[in-house]
């Protein structure tokens, strides 16, 4: 089984670069945290009377979920099983879909926390995970494709679809599309849905991992080249580089739902860039999040005010006032992986 927090070697990088992989790869280890508040916080603002909460994934086999509104964890951590990794949210926030190396997804009701039906079987070391209102479309690392749930059955649809390399992981756009990172080869793959799942390969930049989707533009975390790539679907796929920094190694990127900033994990710098995108795309700051160790992956908050941002290397999850710039750090969890949010309706 591959190891998914590894960066991937390529030709003619330094060895200080090596070293920083091996460090990364081994900071993975499970480590207890202790509570390191930086801040008080402020309660994330409720678009509707329905909670949000935080869905992240542990190494330890369960899910923990945290309340935004206090930003600490809520009831007991849900078993799913071994080797879970990331998470994706259905956008009515009554299910949480978990991929799992060993080759399944298993699915979350948000209302009872409690896991519906069997694992779904997928391909090989499924990783990255994406949700739309009747589709869940999962990369499988582990042989070179991307396979589709139909969330009314909880069943895979025909044959997973076949790319040319291991994709790390997907995101599905509002045209249709579903844009998965293609690691170790410097490409996208788009998926067009509406056309028979026809596959076109896109070149961005060094083994891209994390990917997502704003409007018309989709970004990348070129992991290898210190930057994230941005392709205009609208332009014909034209795509662009927004340097970060020299060995900034960046991993998983989100944008706020204003479209106005992309935050990018790096990896290499243990530090969270925030790119403004009304500024000509340059990165106009940078946050610490935690103590840096193993950052994994991030993703906003609905009304866009806090980062959450998992710490494998630290068992922490930091959590990031976009407007004070401050953080906190939630401990207590087991290399958390995965995250995303649901805003929970109640029956």
């Amino acid at each position: 089984m591959p190891s998914y927090h590894t960066k991937t070697p390529r030709r003619g990088r330094s060895e200080g670069r090596r070293k920083k992989v091996r460090a990364w790869g081994a900071s993975l280890a499970v480590l207890a945290g202790l509570l390191v508040p930086a801040a008080t916080m402020t309660p994330a603002a409720a678009a509707s009377s329905n909670p949000t909460f935080a869905y992240v994934v542990n190494g330890s086999g369960t899910v923990s979920k945290i309340d935004t509104a206090t930003a600490k964890v809520t009831g007991d951590d849900i078993t799913v099983g071994s080797l879970p990794l990331r998470v994706a949210t259905t956008p009515d926030g009554r299910h949480a879909y978990v991929t799992k190396g060993d080759g399944t997804v298993s699915v979350i009701d948000t209302l009872t926390d409690q896991v519906v039906g069997d694992p779904i079987a997928v391909g090989q070391s499924p990783l990255g995970v994406a949700a739309t209102a009747d589709r869940v479309y999962v990369a499988n690392l582990g042989d070179n494709s991307v396979s589709v749930i139909d969330t009314e059955t909880n069943t895979t649809i025909g044959d997973a679809i076949g790319l040319e390399g291991a994709p790390w992981d997907v995101a599905a756009g509002p045209d249709g599309k579903v844009y998965a990172t293609v690691t170790g080869s410097d490409q996208v793959s788009v998926i067009d849905t509406g056309n028979d799942n026809s596959v076109e390969n896109l070149t961005v930049g060094e083994d891209p991992k994390g990917v997502t989707v704003s409007g018309r533009q989709v970004y990348v975390a070129d992991h290898g080249s210190d930057a994230v790539s941005v392709i205009d679907t609208g332009a014909g796929g034209r795509v662009t580089d927004i340097p970060i920094a020299d060995d900034a190694a960046p991993s998983d990127v989100a944008v706020a739902p204003d479209g106005r900033h992309v935050y990018v994990t790096d990896q290499g710098t243990n530090k969270v860039s925030v790119i403004d995108t009304k500024d000509e795309n340059k990165v106009t700051d940078f946050f610490s999040a935690g103590d840096g160790s193993g950052l994994n992956t991030l993703a906003l908050t609905p009304d866009g005010r806090h980062v959450y941002v998992t710490e494998g290397g630290s068992g922490t999850v930091s959590v990031i006032d976009t407007e004070t710039k401050q953080a906190t750090t939630l401990s207590g969890f087991v290399q958390p992986d995965g995250v995303a949010f649901a805003t929970v309706p109640q029956a």
